[in-house]
């Protein structure tokens, strides 16, 4: 049976409104291409009308219709045949017109492997046969004749090509060896390039832009997402705040030499940008503590209202960062901000479990170092089928294609744009069209793919329009990875007041020796934070610490920090640190690398378990940070092993050449100051770079161009340290309740809820969810965040009441195994057991 095309739909009717699969089909063309345009844009608006003719098939008409039958056939196959059969037959006809064959066949092909995975992940292009060998395909279910006869209406061409089964049967048997032709033209020629330009070229080649296209196309028209973008009038309103915001900033801050340099580093760096506003990259190089984010934030602003861009996109490594960053541009320029990490939305919805790869240890790394869960499975929530429980299309478009006028986001989430796994990662990828792309502590991105990494965004400079701010105050060398050096904001010849000196303990530590250098040392120390690589270390040492002071009557507040606690606990606990150390009262922290960057606070002296040299630079960004009183801060780097000599920094820093030179950088710094420690950074990215020239990642790159884009789908920023499960835990009533997060009482309030519990009660609802508006189900999911933790599946396994269900977020089982003062941190140490029933 054939059900004719115009009767087709292309997915099931909600209420009154019916979703007709002729009018997608047309929709999701214009939004590729054009019909009446020049040969490649019809080309592309083909690729468009073709990618869901499949649907058409009687089984899945029947499927769409009753979701109660057996799942309909895969309909992507059908559309990506149907295409190069008619794509075959035009360029015949249209290649004299424009472009050479090799580049012909290369789009057809890449179109019609974008087609095939325009529902699931990125396939790789092979020489040896179709994307369709080797399934059997039912022709005569699919009303061919109307086909060619809509088809006939936009391209006349194909009036003499035949649209019934036998037809494109027999040409599709027969395909096979003019495949092997059509890829062989085009990658041969690749391949005697190899040795002719750069490897980095090839990156012009990997940037997935036609298939972010046709995502956005189908996916836009399928959720009835409407498109949000920055408006002129809204740059010019952001403008104006953020300068009041700064003015109050400044009037409140006592004017030590460091507050005064960061006013002139303001100043003079938008002098700098005025003075070139068209460059395609800029750099903000100061030290931590003089205002990076704030004054990025104005260039960024600035370069929107001149190039008219439709968005800023901010980049950060951290969660930590992250969250504090999003609240601070929200304040200072009163726009739309949308946070997009693992936690977000989009993986909340797409049905990903994340209960399956490696186990973790209880002293698991600080998971606000990277981003867990997007770690998880990466299942797409709208492969080839209706959505199933748990998944919602709606809220997870909205959020993976960064409608949002500022969008901040993870290296992660940023990376998946660049080197995307799946066809729906590429949403982000059409969001950077002609973006302001700002990105915060680039040196974090690890040196493998440092070079590609950049060479990416060299390419969406050129084809998109895409302009880059780096602000950090420890950048690895840029060129060749990019073009050019980029323009750079801070005013050159600056001389900074030194604000800590540097101390290197040689000699190996283990917990006693730290605790004993802390209490007798440090005794008088009114402020100290102690940085361990773990969270397990940082939970050991704390306990130590807490104990060894029982004794003392002028014992300072200690506090611990890291990445087992809620985003809300955390901002509760920070806040109280900042709180305590403004009152002039005694604090002593004991945290991760939660406190490493882009957190203001600041100590006397820190204590750092060593790390990276990288993380050294960051950390003693904590030190004495507004230069505040007449002595130098210190940071003293110490090499840490537990107690039997178990060494953990390889744990979290597992590149053995990042070790090796920050050892030699160690002892080159060590006795000097913070000056110095600014000239050692740059020597030691070069170093590492000269050792790892990146050439084979880039290599990687080539292989992706002709084809193998398995070479880098999914290529992350850091390396992989396991899977997360998000965890829900109803803590901080009294806190919301108290008006001390007004953002999340204003947020409980307007979903009538009155104890955090209920959060999940409501997300358990698909109902209740399903009937917000994609607006209310952003702020509903923005709301869950702050009471979620990441935590590793061996962990998730001990706490959570509902392991084993479907649901993508679990529930704490007892809300006693989280902790006040330490969240998870104690449970992940010593065991559920011993600390609930000791």
């Amino acid at each position: 049976m054939v059900i004719p095309l115009h009767e087709c739909i292309a997915r099931p009717p909600e209420g009154e409104r019916t979703f007709p699969l002729l009018s997608h089909l047309e929709t999701v063309a214009s939004g590729m291409g054009k019909a009446d345009g020049t040969p490649f844009q019809r080309l592309s608006f083909l690729a468009g009308w073709m990618h869901d003719v499949g649907k058409a098939h009687a089984k899945w008409q029947w499927y769409i219709r009753d979701p109660s039958q057996r799942k309909g056939p895969p309909h992507a196959v059908y559309g990506a045949v149907l295409f190069v059969y008619v794509a075959s037959h035009l360029m015949r006809i249209w290649q004299s017109a424009e472009g050479d064959e090799q580049t012909w066949v290369a789009r057809i092909q890449w179109l019609c492997r974008d087609i095939m995975d325009h529902h699931g992940r990125l396939g790789d292009l092979t020489p040896d046969e179709p994307p369709w060998s080797g399934r059997t395909l039912e022709w005569h279910a699919i009303d061919l004749k109307s086909v060619g006869d809509h088809l006939c209406r936009k391209f006349p061409e194909v009036a003499s090509l035949p649209f019934d089964a036998e037809a494109v049967e027999r040409w599709a048997a027969g395909f096979r060896r003019r495949w092997y032709a059509w890829y062989d033209d085009w990658a041969g020629a690749y391949e005697a390039e190899r040795y002719q330009r750069p490897l980095r070229a090839w990156a012009a080649h990997c940037l997935r832009v036609d298939t972010a296209t046709l995502i956005r196309a189908d996916r836009f028209d399928a959720a009835g997402i409407q498109p949000r973008a920055m408006t002129r009038e809204e740059v010019d309103q952001a403008l104006a705040r953020l300068a009041r915001h700064v003015a109050q900033t400044v009037s409140a801050q006592p004017q030590t030499d460091v507050h005064r340099l960061r006013d002139r580093i303001a100043r003079e760096a938008l002098q700098r940008y005025q003075e070139t506003p068209d460059a395609p990259a800029y750099v903000l190089r100061v030290p931590t503590g003089y205002g990076k984010t704030l004054t990025g934030l104005r260039i960024a602003l600035e370069i929107a209202r001149h190039r008219g861009a439709e968005r800023i996109v901010y980049v950060a490594p951290y969660l930590s960062l992250l969250s504090q960053s999003a609240q601070v541009i929200s304040e200072a320029t009163g726009l739309e901000v949308m946070v997009h990490h693992g936690l977000s939305l989009a993986d909340v919805f797409s049905g990903n479990t994340g209960t399956g790869g490696a186990s973790a240890s209880s002293s698991s790394q600080d998971t606000g170092g990277e981003e867990g869960a997007a770690r998880t499975s990466n299942r797409n929530a709208t492969e080839e089928g209706s959505p199933s429980r748990g998944e919602d299309e709606h809220a997870l478009l909205l959020l993976e294609s960064w409608q949002a006028p500022i969008v901040v986001t993870t290296f992660n989430q940023f990376f998946r744009a660049l080197f995307p796994a799946r066809a729906q990662d590429t949403l982000r990828l059409h969001a950077l069209h002609g973006a302001v792309v700002f990105i915060d502590e680039p040196q974090i991105v690890d040196h493998t793919v440092w070079s590609p990494f950049l060479a990416q965004l060299q390419t969406a400079m050129d084809k998109m329009g895409v302009v880059c701010v780096f602000s950090t105050a420890t950048l690895p060398p840029l060129v060749p990875g990019l073009d050019a050096e980029p323009v750079h904001l801070e005013p050159p010849g600056l001389v900074y007041p030194p604000r800590y000196q540097v101390v290197y303990e040689d000699k190996v530590w283990n917990e006693s020796d730290l605790i004993h250098v802390l209490c007798t040392r440090e005794r008088d120390t009114r402020s100290l934070a102690v940085m361990m690589n773990t969270i397990g270390d940082a939970v050991r040492v704390w306990e130590s610490v807490d104990a060894a002071l029982e004794e003392y009557s002028d014992r300072p507040c200690l506090y611990t920090l890291h990445g087992l606690m809620t985003p809300l606990h955390k901002r509760m606990r920070l806040a109280e640190i900042r709180q305590t150390l403004d009152g002039g009262e005694r604090v002593w922290v004991v945290t991760t690398q939660a406190l490493e960057a882009g957190v203001d606070v600041s100590f006397h002296a820190v204590y750092r378990a060593l790390p990276i040299f990288s993380s050294v630079v960051q950390a003693a960004g904590r030190v004495n940070r507004h230069g505040e009183g007449p002595h130098l801060g210190r940071i003293c780097v110490f090499r840490f092993a537990r107690e039997g000599g178990q060494d953990t920094r390889p744990y979290v820093y597992r590149d053995a050449i990042s070790r090796e030179e920050t050892d030699h950088s160690m002892a080159r710094v060590a006795g000097s100051d913070e000056i110095e420690m600014y000239r050692e950074i740059e020597a030691y990215f070069e170093r590492i770079l000269r050792k790892r020239d990146g050439q084979a990642a880039l290599e990687a790159l080539r292989r992706a161009a002709q084809g193998a884009w398995s070479q880098v789908a999914g290529w992350a920023p850091f390396a992989d340290d396991g899977w997360r499960i998000p965890v829900f835990v109803p803590w901080g009533d009294a806190v919301w309740k108290s008006g001390a997060d007004p953002r999340v009482q204003r947020l409980m309030q307007a979903f009538s809820l009155e104890r955090a519990e209920q959060i999940y009660e409501r997300y358990l609802d698909l109902a209740w969810v399903r009937g917000l508006s994609m607006v209310e189900r952003k702020r509903f999911m923005g709301l869950m965040q702050q009471f979620i933790v990441e935590v590793p599946p061996r962990l998730a396994v001990a706490i959570t009441a509902n392991f084993a269900d479907e649901v993508v977020i679990k529930r704490v089982a007892d809300i006693g195994a989280y902790e006040e003062e330490a969240g998870f941190g104690r449970v992940a140490v010593h065991g559920l057991t011993d600390l609930l029933f000791a």
